[in-house]
């Protein structure tokens, strides 16, 4: 998980890009979804937030546009 991290946050840093080559992809922010990379003992993932219970982001998001 530390290796997958780390090469993520280096090509970040070296090219504004955290993708790279053996990595899962790790797409642009979308602020209509609130899908997250999940960094676990079995590597990298982007999906949902996987901690029940939280919804901040997406209860934050729903009353802005509720707002807007």
């Amino acid at each position: 998980m530390a290796k997958t991290y780390h090469s993520y946050a280096v090509n970040f840093v070296k090219t504004g890009n955290p993708n790279g080559d053996g990595l899962p992809e790790w797409p642009n922010v979308d602020v209509e979804h609130t899908d997250l990379m999940n960094f676990d003992l079995d590597g990298a993932a982007y999906g949902p937030d996987p901690r029940p219970g939280i919804g901040l982001v997406t209860r934050a998001q729903e009353r802005d546009r509720a707002q807007a």
